[in-house]
Protein backbone atom coordinates (compact mmCIF):
# COMPACT_ATOMS: atom_id res chain seq x y z
CA UNK A 1 0.00 0.00 0.00
CA UNK A 2 2.90 2.09 1.04
CA UNK A 3 4.61 1.49 -2.50
CA UNK A 4 1.47 2.38 -4.39
CA UNK A 5 0.77 5.68 -2.97
CA UNK A 6 4.91 6.45 -3.64
CA UNK A 7 4.03 5.99 -6.87
CA UNK A 8 1.14 7.84 -6.89
CA UNK A 9 2.63 10.82 -5.75
CA UNK A 10 5.40 10.85 -7.44
CA UNK A 11 3.60 10.39 -10.96
CA UNK A 12 1.16 13.87 -9.97
CA UNK A 13 4.45 15.19 -9.20
CA UNK A 14 5.63 14.46 -12.47
CA UNK A 15 2.46 15.60 -13.88
CA UNK A 16 2.11 18.70 -12.29
CA UNK A 17 5.50 19.74 -12.90
CA UNK A 18 4.45 19.10 -16.42
CA UNK A 19 1.62 21.11 -16.14
CA UNK A 20 2.60 24.25 -14.48
CA UNK A 21 6.35 24.40 -16.58
CA UNK A 22 5.28 26.76 -18.94
CA UNK A 23 8.74 26.44 -21.47
CA UNK A 24 6.66 24.66 -23.65
CA UNK A 25 4.02 26.76 -24.38
CA UNK A 26 6.91 29.82 -24.30
CA UNK A 27 8.97 28.04 -27.34
CA UNK A 28 5.34 27.64 -29.19
CA UNK A 29 4.60 31.71 -28.56
CA UNK A 30 8.07 32.31 -29.60
CA UNK A 31 7.86 30.48 -32.75
CA UNK A 32 4.87 32.27 -33.16
CA UNK A 33 6.06 35.47 -33.24
CA UNK A 34 8.69 34.72 -35.22
CA UNK A 35 6.62 33.53 -37.97
CA UNK A 36 4.31 36.47 -37.51
CA UNK A 37 7.08 39.45 -37.62
CA UNK A 38 8.93 37.90 -41.01
CA UNK A 39 5.83 38.36 -42.75
CA UNK A 40 4.17 40.78 -41.29
CA UNK A 41 1.26 39.51 -40.36
CA UNK A 42 0.26 41.27 -37.29
CA UNK A 43 -1.45 44.19 -40.07
CA UNK A 44 -4.11 41.70 -40.68
CA UNK A 45 -5.01 41.27 -36.98
CA UNK A 46 -3.33 44.51 -35.18
CA UNK A 47 -5.57 44.14 -32.19
CA UNK A 48 -5.28 40.39 -31.68
CA UNK A 49 -1.53 40.97 -32.31
CA UNK A 50 -1.29 44.24 -29.26
CA UNK A 51 -3.23 42.07 -26.75
CA UNK A 52 -0.90 39.00 -27.60
CA UNK A 53 1.87 41.05 -27.22
CA UNK A 54 0.59 41.80 -23.82
CA UNK A 55 -0.19 38.51 -22.72
CA UNK A 56 3.71 37.21 -23.36
CA UNK A 57 5.17 40.11 -21.95
CA UNK A 58 3.09 39.58 -18.88
CA UNK A 59 4.16 35.83 -19.05
CA UNK A 60 8.01 36.89 -19.46
CA UNK A 61 7.71 39.05 -15.89
CA UNK A 62 5.44 35.95 -14.26
CA UNK A 63 8.89 33.53 -15.33
CA UNK A 64 11.42 35.79 -14.05
CA UNK A 65 9.60 35.93 -10.33
CA UNK A 66 9.19 32.18 -11.08
CA UNK A 67 5.34 32.10 -11.03
CA UNK A 68 4.80 29.34 -13.31
CA UNK A 69 0.82 29.09 -12.51
CA UNK A 70 0.72 32.95 -13.91
CA UNK A 71 3.51 32.69 -16.63
CA UNK A 72 1.33 29.48 -18.06
CA UNK A 73 -2.01 31.17 -18.01
CA UNK A 74 -0.87 34.05 -19.89
CA UNK A 75 1.59 32.54 -22.53
CA UNK A 76 -1.37 30.38 -23.21
CA UNK A 77 -3.48 33.22 -24.22
CA UNK A 78 -0.35 34.80 -25.95
CA UNK A 79 -0.71 31.46 -27.99
CA UNK A 80 -4.44 31.70 -28.81
CA UNK A 81 -3.97 35.18 -29.82
CA UNK A 82 -1.12 34.84 -31.86
CA UNK A 83 -2.83 32.03 -33.54
CA UNK A 84 -5.84 34.04 -34.50
CA UNK A 85 -3.10 36.74 -36.28
CA UNK A 86 -1.71 33.57 -38.35
CA UNK A 87 -4.84 32.31 -38.93
CA UNK A 88 -6.20 35.95 -40.24
CA UNK A 89 -2.86 37.08 -41.92
CA UNK A 90 -1.86 34.34 -44.04
CA UNK A 91 -4.12 33.76 -46.15
CA UNK A 92 -4.50 37.25 -47.60
CA UNK A 93 -0.86 37.73 -47.47
CA UNK A 94 -0.33 34.67 -49.56
CA UNK A 95 -2.99 35.94 -51.99
CA UNK A 96 -0.99 39.28 -52.22
CA UNK A 97 2.19 37.14 -53.02
CA UNK A 98 0.19 35.07 -55.77
CA UNK A 99 -0.57 38.13 -57.23
CA UNK A 100 3.07 39.76 -57.49
CA UNK A 101 4.22 36.28 -59.12
CA UNK A 102 0.99 36.68 -61.67
CA UNK A 103 2.17 40.56 -62.18
CA UNK A 104 6.14 38.95 -63.05
CA UNK A 105 4.34 35.94 -64.96
CA UNK A 106 2.77 38.18 -67.23
CA UNK A 107 5.16 41.01 -67.80
CA UNK A 108 7.52 37.79 -68.98
CA UNK A 109 4.76 36.47 -71.59
CA UNK A 110 4.29 40.23 -73.02
CA UNK A 111 7.92 40.13 -73.69
CA UNK A 112 8.07 36.87 -75.16
CA UNK A 113 9.71 35.26 -72.29
CA UNK A 114 8.06 32.17 -72.56
CA UNK A 115 9.52 31.43 -76.54
CA UNK A 116 12.61 32.87 -75.59
CA UNK A 117 13.70 30.77 -72.80
CA UNK A 118 11.19 28.01 -72.71
CA UNK A 119 12.80 25.92 -70.31
CA UNK A 120 13.41 28.59 -67.69
CA UNK A 121 10.63 29.93 -68.28
CA UNK A 122 8.61 26.73 -67.74
CA UNK A 123 11.06 26.03 -64.90
CA UNK A 124 9.59 29.30 -62.89
CA UNK A 125 5.94 28.26 -63.84
CA UNK A 126 6.26 24.97 -61.85
CA UNK A 127 7.55 26.58 -58.97
CA UNK A 128 4.47 28.76 -59.36
CA UNK A 129 2.02 25.80 -59.90
CA UNK A 130 3.72 23.81 -56.62
CA UNK A 131 2.56 26.93 -54.86
CA UNK A 132 -0.67 27.60 -55.65
CA UNK A 133 -1.30 23.78 -54.97
CA UNK A 134 0.52 24.59 -51.53
CA UNK A 135 -1.92 27.50 -51.12
CA UNK A 136 -5.18 25.32 -51.69
CA UNK A 137 -3.78 22.21 -49.40
CA UNK A 138 -3.65 25.49 -46.37
CA UNK A 139 0.31 25.72 -46.05
CA UNK A 140 0.85 28.91 -46.27
CA UNK A 141 4.29 29.22 -45.14
CA UNK A 142 5.36 26.39 -47.75
CA UNK A 143 3.24 28.19 -50.83
CA UNK A 144 5.08 32.03 -50.39
CA UNK A 145 8.16 30.51 -50.35
CA UNK A 146 7.50 28.44 -53.84
CA UNK A 147 6.05 31.67 -55.21
CA UNK A 148 8.96 33.44 -53.97
CA UNK A 149 11.27 31.51 -56.14
CA UNK A 150 8.89 31.66 -58.66
CA UNK A 151 8.71 35.19 -58.61
CA UNK A 152 13.00 35.33 -58.77
CA UNK A 153 13.15 33.16 -62.16
CA UNK A 154 9.81 34.84 -63.85
CA UNK A 155 11.66 38.16 -63.18
CA UNK A 156 15.41 36.66 -64.37
CA UNK A 157 13.74 35.17 -67.66
CA UNK A 158 12.33 38.60 -67.99
CA UNK A 159 15.71 40.02 -67.54
CA UNK A 160 17.55 37.72 -69.36
CA UNK A 161 14.98 38.41 -72.55
CA UNK A 162 14.90 42.10 -72.35
CA UNK A 163 18.79 41.70 -72.59
CA UNK A 164 18.49 39.89 -76.01
CA UNK A 165 15.63 41.85 -76.89
CA UNK A 166 17.64 45.29 -76.93
CA UNK A 167 20.91 43.80 -77.99
CA UNK A 168 19.18 42.68 -81.40
CA UNK A 169 17.00 46.12 -81.45
CA UNK A 170 20.71 47.82 -81.42
CA UNK A 171 22.57 45.32 -84.28
CA UNK A 172 19.34 46.42 -86.14
CA UNK A 173 19.70 49.53 -85.50
CA UNK A 174 23.34 49.80 -86.60
CA UNK A 175 22.39 47.76 -89.42
CA UNK A 176 19.64 50.66 -90.42
CA UNK A 177 22.22 53.03 -89.77
CA UNK A 178 24.85 51.83 -92.03
CA UNK A 179 22.43 50.98 -94.93
CA UNK A 180 21.57 54.83 -94.65
CA UNK A 181 24.87 56.30 -94.97
CA UNK A 182 25.47 54.06 -97.92
CA UNK A 183 22.59 55.34 -99.68
CA UNK A 184 23.57 59.05 -98.59
CA UNK A 185 26.57 58.21 -100.10
CA UNK A 186 25.27 56.70 -103.09
CA UNK A 187 22.80 59.96 -103.37
CA UNK A 188 25.92 61.91 -103.20
CA UNK A 189 28.10 60.24 -106.13
CA UNK A 190 25.43 59.81 -108.48
CA UNK A 191 24.91 63.92 -107.96
CA UNK A 192 28.45 64.45 -108.34
CA UNK A 193 28.47 62.03 -111.13
CA UNK A 194 25.93 64.32 -113.19
CA UNK A 195 27.55 67.55 -112.48
CA UNK A 196 30.74 66.32 -114.31
CA UNK A 197 28.68 64.81 -116.94
CA UNK A 198 26.70 68.13 -117.64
Amino acid sequence: MKYYFILFLSIFILLFSCVSSPDVEFEKAAKNRQIIEKYQLQQYAEEEYRQAEESYKEAKEAMDKNNNFKAGKAVSSANQKYQVVLDKGFPPYTEKKDNEVQADKKATEEIKGNVALKNEYDDALKSYNEGILLKKEKKYEQAIEKFQVSKEKFQNVYKVTKEKKEKNEGSLESTDKALKEVQDKTIELNIELEKSNM
